[in-house]
Formats: C-alpha cells, sequence, structure tokens
C-alpha cells in the first residue's frame, strides 16, 4: 500500500447490544453441551402436497410447522429422547412430563437483528393450523406487544453483568428452562444456497431444516427430480446415545415423506 492511500479508520467499539443479550447468556450456557449432530435427506413431496391442500382451505402451513410437528411425533415414540441434563457436581437426567417445542425467528428487537422464540406446549396434541396460528402470531407481532415475551423484556433490561447471572439461576434447573426453552427446538434456514446449519443449543434436541430444493434422486435406477429438504439433528451426546437420537431423527424424516392427514 502506497503512503498516498488512505485507510478506513477503526470502527469505534461499543456496548453489546441489549436486543441480542440473551443470546449472549445462551451461547455461553450452550458451552456446557456436548454437542453431536446427524444429517438426513427429506423427500417433502407428501408435504408438498399437504401444503396445496391447505391453501386450497385458506391455510397456509410452513414448512416449519410440519417439521415440529413430525419432530413431536418423532419424540412421543421415543419418550426416552424428551430429557435433559442437569449438570451439577452429581449429574441428574430430567425427563419432561410434555412434548414443548420452541420454535426460533429471526426478529428484530431494540432497533438490532436478533432471534426470539415461541414455545409451544404439547405441540404433539396441536394440529399444523394450530401451529401455524401461534408462529403467525409470534412472528408479526411487535417484540414490545408480545405478552409472552414479558420476561425477555425484563432480561434485556437489566445490565449484561446482572442479566448473565439472572438468566444462568433461572434456566439452571432443567424442568424451569423446559417452561421457558421447550424440551426441544426447531428452525429453518430459506436461502436454497444454505444446505445445512449445525446449531449451538440449550436443547437436548435441536432440528434445523434446510430451505426445499429441486435435486436429482436415484430410484429403481432412474434419476428424479424431487423436492428435498436436509434435515440436522443436533443432540446432547451427555443426555442421548448416537443410536437414539439417529432413530429419532429417521422417524421425523419418516412421517414427513409419508405425511398424511388421515
Amino acid at each position: 500500500m502506497s503512503h498516498s492511500e488512505k485507510t478506513s479508520p477503526a470502527a469505534p467499539s461499543r456496548g453489546f447490544p441489549k436486543g441480542r443479550s440473551h443470546i449472549y447468556y445462551f451461547v455461553r450456557q450452550s458451552r456446557q453441551l456436548a454437542p453431536c449432530s446427524c444429517l438426513a435427506r427429506v423427500d417433502m413431496a407428501r408435504v408438498r402436497e399437504a401444503q396445496r391442500t391447505y391453501r386450497e382451505r385458506g391455510h397456509h402451513i410452513s414448512t416449519t410447522s410440519f417439521i415440529a410437528k413430525a419432530a413431536a411425533l418423532a419424540i412421543r415414540k421415543y419418550p426416552e429422547a424428551n430429557v435433559a441434563v442437569r449438570r451439577t457436581w452429581v449429574p441428574k437426567v430430567h425427563a419432561y412430563e410434555t412434548i414443548d417445542c420452541k420454535v426460533l425467528f429471526d426478529k428484530e428487537i431494540r432497533g438490532v437483528a436478533s432471534v426470539s422464540a415461541a414455545v409451544l406446549p404439547r405441540t404433539d396434541q396441536m394440529d399444523l393450523v394450530d401451529i401455524q396460528r401461534a408462529l403467525d402470531h409470534h412472528r408479526k407481532t411487535p417484540y414490545e406487544q408480545l405478552e409472552e415475551l414479558r420476561g425477555l423484556r425484563a432480561l434485556h433490561r437489566l445490565p449484561l453483568w446482572l442479566g448473565r447471572i439472572v438468566h444462568h439461576l433461572v434456566t439452571r434447573d432443567p424442568k424451569r428452562r423446559g417452561a421457558i426453552e421447550g424440551g426441544f427446538a426447531v428452525t429453518r434456514l430459506g436461502d436454497p444456497r444454505i444446505t445445512a446449519a449445525y446449531p449451538q443449543t440449550v436443547n437436548t434436541l435441536s432440528f434445523v431444516g434446510a430451505a426445499t430444493v429441486d435435486t436429482p434422486v436415484a430410484r429403481d435406477g432412474h434419476v428424479l427430480i424431487r423436492p428435498v429438504m436436509e434435515l440436522v439433528l443436533a443432540f446432547d451426546h451427555a443426555a442421548l446415545d448416537g443410536a437414539l437420537a439417529a432413530r429419532v431423527l429417521n422417524e421425523t424424516c419418516r412421517i414427513l415423506e409419508d405425511w398424511s392427514e388421515s
């Protein structure tokens, strides 16, 4: 670089944005887990057919809703996966009594791009229309107006050092954490270039769906174009063995591929 060229000044440091403070606490908490991941490919033809049927009835049902429902039904089949580990000097495994999904959203919070979550109690017992209604309510309602986020707003008002302590105290017990953060998590990436993401998680099970993309697939010696979604399951290896996690993921994929409203 010549002496005549000017370099742009370094951006001044600034305080951590309050609208992302809960993510900072979340990431610190997630370091306690021992995450492993499985990746599966899902033929989404049946889901696309079901989405068309719902549209004809006047309902838009997102792929995220299908994943949440399918995962909840898979966990109901394998209840031993619906657990969390409390990490103390004497570790304990806590079994959840209900199957509650946490769905993560991009959301503007206090003027910055952030993430918030909607917890769906007893997701396995909800129908798709009710799941979608809950997700639409959370997605469309401003952060300041969501009654479900009043605890998060209180956390954002605290100084960072105090918020970290409060967050730890509130979430260290798995039963209390499950009421706030659900027993398992679901999110989805909409960019077709992104084929997979491997999340940091505080949940024992976290599903990440990619965009559904028309993909060449070999079937019985022929190449077909099928709508395919990559689905990642990140799981806490301290809570689950990999074989059980694989069965949960396989069952989730099977439900999506064989989707039927009957």
